[in-house]
């Protein structure tokens, strides 16, 4: 993901999982909002079918990490879901 503090903003994020039905991928965006980033997933996929989800970060470590949660699922059969958190240094 790339963070432009100069114009607020979060573009070209991704994430990738694998479990052991296939592989994962969302794509995200967002906007700086103060402390927190106001992200949202603009597409999703697990293995060949389109997916759905959500992901929120806030800053950590005085500004210099970004720890948040998402969840994925797939909208055909949402129960085949991921969810999980990260922090990105």
């Amino acid at each position: 993901m790339s963070v432009n503090f100069d114009n607020g903003v979060v573009s070209d994020g991704s994430l990738t999982a694998v479990d052991s039905g296939g592989e994962w991928y969302a794509a995200f965006s967002g906007l700086i909002n103060v402390t927190d980033i106001d992200l949202a997933v603009t597409f999703a996929s697990y293995g060949d079918e389109k997916a759905t989800g959500s992901i929120d970060g806030v800053f950590t470590d005085g500004g210099d990490s970004i720890t948040g949660n998402f969840e994925l699922f797939e909208i055909l059969v949402p129960e085949h879901k991921l969810n999980g958190s990260f922090k990105v240094k």
